[in-house]
């Protein structure tokens, strides 16, 4: 119902809000005392880095899911090395299909979305071939599908995905607005973990 799913919706953004404001705020903290107790150690950096920015995923994920009662979904991120999307976080997927994804761009659903920089609202009512033939899972009966952004880089960094395989839910266009302010607001803190670094918005080193 629209009054079950605004309540889901309102609690999610304020669950994100909050998981992310406690983020930022350890990380200044740590930003401002780390240089002085070990100082001249990038690995340590990275460290602190990449734990924030998981941190940021998985809360992005939890919110988006519960917003949209999804059964399953992941976070794709994309690594500038091999030019491929690989699974940062996910719920309802094996630890070997999360260890051996590799998407490129313009490649299933997530690289297609991550090519044309727009959300895709997936189901039977799809008949878009481009669409429909890189619909791999006939067990699921919708599916969102949406770009991760952060200011100053061009390109998407990531793709988030929703999923479910109920027989009577599927995911609306609320959904997919509402998860478009979840991921404007991940893309935000994203670039401020960065700036408390001092390495600027670009991509997230995960």
């Amino acid at each position: 119902s629209i009054k079950s799913y605004t309540f889901a919706g309102f609690r999610s953004v304020l669950t994100f809000l909050e998981e992310v404001g406690s983020a930022l705020a350890q990380l200044a903290y740590q930003a401002a005392h780390l240089p002085a107790i070990l100082s001249g150690l990038p690995k340590v950096d990275q460290a602190v880095m990449r734990y924030y920015t998981q941190r940021v995923f998985q809360s992005l994920l939890d919110a988006a899911m519960t917003a949209a009662r999804a059964e399953g979904g992941s976070i794709l991120v994309y690594d500038p090395q091999v030019e491929t999307f690989r699974i940062e976080a996910s719920y309802g997927l094996s630890d070997e299909l999360v260890r051996s994804t590799r998407v490129k761009r313009g490649e299933g659903l997530a690289g297609l979305v991550a090519q044309e920089h727009r959300i895709l609202l997936v189901d039977e009512t799809i008949t878009e071939e481009r669409i429909t033939r890189r619909m791999q899972r006939p067990s699921l009966t919708s599916s969102l599908v949406a770009p991760l952004t952060v200011e100053a880089v061009s390109e998407p960094i990531g793709v988030l995905n929703l999923r479910t395989s109920h027989p009577t839910w599927r995911f609306t266009d609320e959904h997919a607005e509402l998860l478009k302010k979840l991921l404007e607001l991940a893309g935000v803190a994203l670039g401020g973990l960065r700036l408390l670094l001092g390495r600027g918005p670009s991509v997230p080193a995960v």
